[in-house]
């Protein structure tokens, strides 16, 4: 506490606090009755992470997780954090990416019916 002075120390012991709750309250997770058919496309915000090991750490759990509950699980990076990635120039590029997918699929299931 004399390190940081009580005003800053008060302020970290209440967001550690409030982060200790939150996963408190996080439920565990359910074994799924069955794994999704369809395609699930994940966006992760580049800049949320400052390092790339947080960003491959991330990254990896986020994907086992999610390939626990369906079969075709992507995982792409874009840039921005949480709020601009929804704002020009990054929101294209997620809708570009989504736009490919959307036709990879497509033309895969037209080649698996010729």
């Amino acid at each position: 506490e004399h390190l940081l002075g009580r005003e800053l120390s008060g302020r970290l012991r209440a967001v550690a606090d409030a982060r200790a709750w939150n996963l408190r309250l996080h439920p565990s997770r359910p074994a799924p009755q069955r794994r999704l058919q369809g395609q699930v496309r994940l966006v992760l915000a580049l800049e949320q992470y400052i390092l790339d090991e947080e960003r491959i750490r991330k990254r990896s759990e986020v994907q086992a997780a999610l390939s626990e509950i369906a079969e075709d699980v992507s995982v792409m990076w874009c840039g921005g954090d949480h709020y601009s990635m929804l704002e020009k120039p990054n929101c294209q590029v997620v809708a570009r990416a989504i736009l490919r997918s959307r036709f990879a699929r497509s033309a895969v299931k037209n080649d698996d019916t010729s």
